[in-house]
């Protein structure tokens, strides 16, 4: 046991010690640590340890900057498809899959198989929507005679080409959509159940018709030419994109059963009928599995494939039993190439959820 002068020195020692420790425990009050908008008193942050090992904190988990798609969108005369920060332009491969997503695959049929677009022609119509090109500052405006929806409707002053091509094309078939894009304005004009002229009555008539710019993000408050809202032009798989090998965007569909609950972003309107919960509701993204084989696709199937990875699929309307793609009407399509895309079904398919990308419920835009 020291005594005397030797116990006095180490004490010394041992209290030049401790106060050696604490002065390295001490927040620097300059550098980093100051100034506006420092984080103050970090001593009352941090309590004292009573080991000098330093915790071990896990790094914040990385996030993404922007869900924008970093290749543009095909334009279309002249004019954008909506702007690139537009949901429809969005990268969805790091969106979370929703916890219901099994559910929701299953209540909407995980045995429904995508319809492919085709050039074949039956009964004298072809599936899809074809775009007619117009020029307002050669062809005036008319206004339409609206019907069952003329409330929702803009019924004035819609530049139509002589001999418009509507749904159904070289017949007139199915919902009678028709799509009219004015390349001086890039608005676009978008019909339900449309009436031509005819020798009983001379003037169009539609059950709907309404406006769409597409330079905006808006979304438009009294609904579209389809049931959830949103233009048909967004959604379009048109035969260039796919020719050009790339088809940069979001693709609409249609499905059997939708829910009878509200839309979800970015739709905001619905025609949904099922009572069942787990039915998908109107505007739900769906993405194809990153582990399904492409292999043995043909050219365009794989590049369609690639973009429902990419970028997805979204819920645009109620339509016949299997998975329905918003189509061009053009007699390119490869049917044979196409015809692969058969082996794909809704169980490849998982929901995601997109509200890390959302801005707004009342606008298209994505951060």
């Amino acid at each position: 046991m020291l005594t005397g002068p030797d116990r006095s020195a180490l004490q010394l020692l041992a209290m030049a010690a401790v106060v050696a420790l604490a002065g390295a425990c001490t927040p620097s009050q300059s550098g980093r640590d100051s100034g506006p908008g420092a984080v103050g008193n970090r001593a009352a942050a941090w309590s004292v340890q009573e080991t000098t090992t330093i915790p071990e904190v896990d790094p914040p988990s990385p996030t993404r900057s922007t869900y924008v798609a970093e290749a543009s969108r095909l334009g279309l005369a002249g004019c954008p498809v909506f702007p690139d920060n537009n949901v429809f332009h969005s990268d969805i491969t790091d969106l979370p899959v929703r916890e219901s997503s099994d559910d929701t695959i299953s209540a909407a049929g995980a045995e429904l198989t995508l319809r492919a677009p085709t050039s074949f022609v039956w009964e004298g119509s072809r599936p899809g929507l074809p775009v007619n090109l117009v020029d307002s500052r050669t062809t005036p405006g008319v206004d339409v005679v609206g019907g069952t929806y003329s409330y929702l409707s803009d019924l004035e002053d819609h530049p139509i080409p002589d001999s418009p091509r509507i749904e159904g094309y070289p017949g007139m078939a199915w919902d009678r959509h028709m799509l009219v894009l004015d390349t001086a304005t890039c608005v676009t004009s978008e019909f339900f159940f449309v009436t031509p002229p005819n020798p009983w009555f001379d003037r169009w008539t539609a059950s709907g018709a309404v406006k769409m710019d597409l330079r905006g993000n808006a979304i438009r408050a009294r609904g579209s030419a389809n049931a959830a809202g949103m233009s048909l032009l967004a959604g379009m798989l048109r035969y260039d994109e796919v020719a050009s090998g790339q088809v940069n965007h979001m693709i609409g569909i249609s499905l059997p059963d939708i829910s009878e609950l509200g839309p979800v972003w970015p739709a905001s309107r619905t025609d949904g009928r099922s009572a069942d919960p787990h039915t998908p509701r109107m505007g739900t993204i769906l993405r194809l599995k990153p582990t399904v084989d492409l292999s043995g696709l043909g050219q365009h199937s794989r590049v369609i494939a690639e973009a429902m990875q990419t970028h997805g699929l979204v819920v645009g309307d109620t339509g016949p039993d299997w998975i329905n793609l918003a189509v061009e009407n053009h007699s390119g399509w490869d049917d044979l190439d196409l015809s692969g895309m058969s082996g794909i079904s809704l169980a490849d398919f998982e929901v995601v959820d997109p509200e890390a990308m959302k801005v707004s419920d009342h606008s298209y835009e994505i951060r």
